[in-house]
């Protein structure tokens, strides 16, 4: 009989939608979506291989949590048998140590975060103690982190499955001022509809992260493939399994691709970091790097020389009506229509409010260059009113919040940059 447990995938707020499907890609099936976390159905028969699965493919969530319980609790009698009648015997060995990593209470009796991790580690360590029949736990192996979340007096009990966070990739051991989470670089590419057959820039790469994570992508390469897992120290979880997903994982890698992925920065230092990224992530050769000044790049010629083609066609007559559609001739053709995606220094973690929005309005003739030869481009800001300082209004803006920061995603569609500049918000 095949049944399922609940697992949880966290990402940062603003980016359920993208994480769901991230999650279909992978065949989990979505089963409550809300701040940060989308829900999704493990198999209680498969779950070695489901947990591995999620750790292993997810591109865009922070970690994967699993529940293990759920329960009524009025008091604090209820709440210790609660967490004392789980199976921790399924994640804990005799030497485990478990942290209560958290405890979050909403609109219930019992709401002192202090007072219940104690309780709730004390009702662990005894469930654990009678089940191995010893009279303390050791502590000196591997750690098991518990989450303890409260809702008007439901209990749900987590642990986590992926230790450190999913974006540890394994590849950014060299880091530039201020880098960009894997994770939302991912997203990004995402939200931006990228696939490889389109053209990529990033003109602030910083590290990496942004190309390097794109090339993962169209390689087809699995983002945790490189690193350890929590749920692997688990008792009960069949390691032959684990590494049998490791090697689907491995498979499906492709390196006979064609894709046109380029990173430029004006930190020369911030770019060797970025290639030294590259080459520990295997796929170096994927990314042309270079020292640029973002006000001063033009789109790739190509897409130029073709619009300026098919203008001179059109003027001639060689291209008539009802051979393309009106406005049509001004237009690159599908293939040169490229994706930008920036992160440049948005004054909270670097330079200030005031430096940053001067570096936006510099930077507004190469946006309007890029738009107006059939580029899309996203812009990461701190500043709601991106678009007011770059001078072109977004088509959408995105708000994201990642631990304590709170960055927009400027969405910029070809065609909307126009002479008159900024046009107002409705």
């Amino acid at each position: 009989m095949v049944t399922t447990m609940r697992s949880i995938a966290v990402c940062a707020i603003g980016l359920e939608k993208v994480l769901a499907r991230d999650l279909a890609h992978l065949g989990f099936r979505e089963v409550v979506r809300s701040a940060g976390r989308v829900v999704f159905n493990v198999s209680t028969n498969a779950l070695a291989e489901d947990l591995a699965k999620a750790n292993i493919g997810l591109r865009t969530a922070d970690r994967v949590l699993l529940v293990v319980g759920e329960f009524k609790a009025f008091d604090f009698d209820g709440f210790y048998q609660g967490i004392y009648s789980l199976p921790w015997e399924a994640f804990c060995a005799k030497d485990t140590r478990v942290l209560i990593e958290r405890a979050r209470a909403n609109g219930c009796k019992l709401h002192a975060q202090a007072t219940l991790q104690s309780m709730a580690q004390k009702a662990i360590y005894a469930a654990l103690m009678e089940h191995f029949h010893v009279r303390n736990m050791p502590e000196t192996g591997s750690m098991l982190e518990v989450r303890i979340y409260g809702d008007n007096d439901w209990w749900q009990i987590v642990i986590d499955t992926s230790g450190e966070a999913l974006s540890r990739r394994g590849y950014r051991r060299f880091t530039h001022e201020a880098p960009l989470k894997e994770t939302i670089a991912a997203s990004l590419l995402f939200l931006a509809g990228w696939s490889r057959s389109r053209p990529l820039i990033d003109p602030f790469c910083g590290s990496g992260t942004i190309p390097i994570e794109a090339a993962l992508y169209a390689c087809n390469a699995a983002p945790g493939l490189k690193r350890h897992f929590a749920f692997e120290d688990f008792p009960e979880m069949d390691q032959n399994k684990v590494e049998d997903m490791r090697l689907f994982f491995r498979q499906q890698v492709r390196r006979d691709i064609r894709t046109d992925i380029r990173a430029s920065d004006l930190d020369t230092k911030a770019l060797e970091l970025a290639r030294r990224n590259a080459t520990l992530a295997g796929i170096s050769e994927f990314i042309k790097f270079s020292n640029a000044d973002a006000r001063e790049l033009v789109p790739p010629e190509a897409a130029i020389r073709s619009a300026e083609v098919r203008g001179d066609m059109a003027q001639s007559g060689i291209i008539t009506a009802g051979t393309a559609s009106p406005g049509a001739a001004s237009e690159p053709p599908a293939g040169t229509r490229g994706i930008m995606l920036a992160n440049p220094p948005y004054g909270q973690r670097l330079a200030s409010p005031d430096e940053a929005r001067a570096l936006y309005r510099e930077l507004s003739p190469m946006l309007k260059r890029y738009l107006d030869a059939g580029w899309e481009c996203g812009f990461l800001s701190a500043d709601k009113e991106f678009g007011e300082a770059i001078g072109v209004e977004p088509t959408s803006v995105r708000m994201i919040v990642s631990g304590q920061e709170t960055i927009f995603f400027n969405w910029f569609s070809a065609g909307i940059a126009e002479a008159g500049g900024y046009a107002p918000r409705s």
